[in-house]
């Protein structure tokens, strides 16, 4: 009879517990997820649009200024700031296509590679921005997506291959038939830099542009030549 009542009691105590909201609980929760997702629609052109206006108010603020103390009083439009250095950019491009204006920004990077805390700022972004695009096509094709396999885990990451030959970074014997590859983490909050034998990599079908977006996003964003779900 003790057995039968414990038994009866144990039972009632591991019954899943109903939890009951109110309508006013429910609302909430729905206004809430409601808001996410139109966050989450809103955001990115939000800040891709700061991001332009930022940079059109600093061509604005500097070149425009430039502008208002050359020109004669009544010349200068609202904009024109904006147009001179997108003229600029437009200019620098144009000029790097020639070789005695590659060796002078070669030896105006060098100059500031010996600066120690503007190196430190400019080589990154320097390399980063080679790193998302190159003009050279040897470059373009060394730089690709690929699969790291991982042994025992029956799975694998996803990583770019920075540099055919690892041997050129470290001039160790072991690394003449590893390659160099970049293993970002979601969210670009870091990222490691390994050198991994030929045979571990895989490359992947997909665009650069396309794997970084995903390994940034953990996933989330959809590729460019994947079909919208909505559709």
């Amino acid at each position: 009879m003790d057995a039968s009542k414990r038994t009866h009691r144990s039972f009632v105590f591991n019954r899943p517990k109903v939890v009951l909201r109110s309508p006013m609980q429910r609302r909430g929760r729905w206004v809430g997820r409601v808001f996410v997702q139109g966050l989450a629609a809103v955001l990115p052109g939000v800040v891709t649009i700061y991001l332009l206006w930022w940079l059109g108010s600093t061509f604005e603020s500097i070149l425009g200024g430039a502008l208002i103390a050359l020109l004669p009083e009544g010349r200068y439009w609202p904009g024109m700031g904006v147009a001179l250095g997108v003229l600029l950019i437009f200019a620098v491009g144009v000029a790097l296509q020639l070789l005695a204006a590659r060796h002078l920004y070669a030896a105006f990077e060098g100059v500031l590679a010996r600066v120690p805390i503007v190196r430190t700022i400019y080589g990154p972004v320097k390399d980063m921005m080679g790193f998302l695009y190159s003009d050279s096509k040897d470059k373009a094709a060394e730089q690709r997506a690929v699969r790291v396999e991982v042994p025992g885990l029956g799975g694998g990451l996803v990583g770019f291959v920075t540099r055919e030959a690892a041997f050129e970074l470290t001039n160790c014997p072991e690394d003449e038939d590893r390659v160099a590859v970049y293993l970002p983490m979601s969210y670009q909050i870091g990222g490691y830099m390994v050198l991994l034998p030929r045979s571990a990599v895989k490359p992947l079908d997909m665009g650069m542009q396309d794997v970084l977006r995903l390994t940034m996003t953990a996933g989330m964003a959809r590729g460019s030549s994947e079909p919208d779900p909505a559709v």
